[in-house]
């Protein structure tokens, strides 16, 4: 039976690297302590993404946090709440408003095996939940400061300290080409194999996005061309990416499935018609869930 777990694929891609196989496996443990620290009111070194937009982008910005964690010995934590942004034309968005809203973390991904939800931004400061205690966070990246990691020295004054990431954009290569994240050896020089191995121990598809996949595959035979619509700027037709697309998914004996949130929804019903009209069948989730949905679009292959 095929598989079409994305943690196995990945695994099956990602390459030895023992520096940071060690650093994963002790990451939990490291977590734990700094938990533990949080919540007795002490302090500890943390990194708190606070999600918003889409799942791509929250995707980027988690992935890449964790790489910041890693390189700079903090703990990574998520607020997947802390604001749930559109962007495209407000008046498209308030009759679309259910494409913008993301799934809960739980829906969307398995547990990675730590407490990535003990914190939350309060008041523009990490809150430990359930406690009167807050963490001082002196960096807040932003998608401006985020240019700086490359060239910045992580252990000096400014930047040795625990972090709120409000951007986001995918910025781990910043960090995996930082020269004193490079001096200390811990990922490997290939950025894709650094990205498979945390994509591989982070986010892992949940049980629900598992089942959704699976038959979505089995209704299509087993294959599946998937497509992630990023739309920029008013001048993308589902007339000229048709054709090109059409090509893809004429070599392969299945279905089409489009993946898209916020400002590409229409994107994605003109391109569904276009490939109806060409007698192409579409493979939808099971799940009615638009985030759901978007979740399965990276785990058809």
């Amino acid at each position: 039976m095929r598989q079409t777990l994305a943690t196995l694929a990945t695994l099956a891609c990602a390459r030895a690297w023992p520096a940071l196989d060690e650093a994963l496996r002790a990451y939990p443990r490291r977590h734990a302590a700094a938990v533990a620290k949080l919540e007795r009111g002490q302090d500890a070194k943390v990194v708190l993404v606070g999600a918003h937009h889409g799942l791509g982008n929250r995707e980027h910005a988690l992935l890449s946090s964790f790489g910041l964690a890693l390189a700079t010995d903090a703990a990574l934590f998520v607020d997947w709440g802390a604001g749930q942004k559109c962007a495209g034309p407000r008046r498209r968005l308030r009759r679309k408003r259910s494409v913008c809203t993301a799934g809960s973390l739980d829906a969307s991904y398995a547990s990675p095996g730590f407490a990535w939800t003990r914190l939350a931004m309060a008041g523009g400061r990490p809150r430990v939940k359930g406690t009167p205690y807050t963490v001082r966070a002196r960096v807040r990246l932003t998608h401006v400061s985020e240019r700086e990691l490359v060239k910045a020295d992580l252990g000096d004054k400014r930047w040795n300290h625990s972090m709120v990431v409000t951007t986001d954009h995918h910025f781990l290569k910043a960090v995996l080409c930082n020269a004193g994240v490079r001096a200390r050896g811990l990922f490997p020089p290939d950025y894709l194999e650094a990205q498979r191995a945390l994509e591989a121990f982070l986010l892992r598809p949940s049980a629900r996005v598992r089942k959704a996949v699976d038959a979505a595959l089995a209704r299509s035979g087993g294959c599946g061309v998937g497509v992630h619509l990023r739309k920029k700027g008013p001048d993308w037709r589902a007339g000229d990416v048709w054709p090109r697309l059409r090509e893809a998914v004429a070599r392969h004996d299945g279905g089409l499935l489009v993946g898209s949130d916020g400002h590409s929804a229409w994107l994605k019903r003109d391109l569904i018609a276009l490939a109806k009209a060409d007698n192409v069948s579409i493979v939808r989730g099971l799940c009615v869930q638009s985030h759901i949905s978007a979740t399965t679009r990276p785990h058809v292959n």
